[in-house]
């Protein structure tokens, strides 16, 4: 029997379907840049080039549209727009399932250690930030967002 395809399993069930790594094999998580997931219908975003949005203010309340306008101003300076992006609440994380290559963390008190610096999560890199809350009323912390933003996502001059 071929092996189904997985955009066709809706057809078959009523409930919502979510696809863990756990479960996927070393072929199904290989990934080209170009070539990332749909986001889930929990995410905010097409997810097209695998760059994960997470938002983990105490709230759990989805980005507000001022911070939402705010993020993009910086990702559209380097070529991303929302259908490039999946955004979730910290909750959803681990639900979601979503498959990045990139991730972008936004949290009350990260760890001092990893603030705007890229880090490497398995095969992905990630950068660890304040709220975008915090971020769009300090100045000091828009520039350090930007140079964490630019080693994320360095351009090719």
């Amino acid at each position: 029997m071929d092996k189904l395809n997985p955009e066709y399993l809706p057809l078959l069930f009523d409930e919502p379907i979510f696809v863990l790594n756990d479960h996927l094999t070393r072929e199904d998580m290989a990934q080209d840049e170009n070539e990332a997931p749909a986001a889930l219908p929990s995410c905010k975003g097409e997810n097209k080039k695998g760059i994960l949005i997470v938002n983990e203010d105490n709230s759990h309340a989805p980005i507000s549209p001022e911070d939402e306008e705010f993020l993009f101003k910086g990702l559209n300076t380097l070529n991303i727009t929302l259908a490039d992006v999946a955004i979730i609440s910290a909750g959803d994380e681990q639900k979601a399932g979503v498959a990045f290559n990139k991730k972008i963390v936004f949290r009350q008190n990260p760890p001092a250690d990893q603030l705007y610096e890229v880090n490497p999560i398995n095969t992905a890199r990630q950068l660890t930030c304040q709220t975008i809350a915090e971020i769009r009323k300090s100045k000091d912390l828009k520039v350090k967002f930007w140079l964490g933003l630019k080693k994320l996502f360095p351009v090719e001059e």
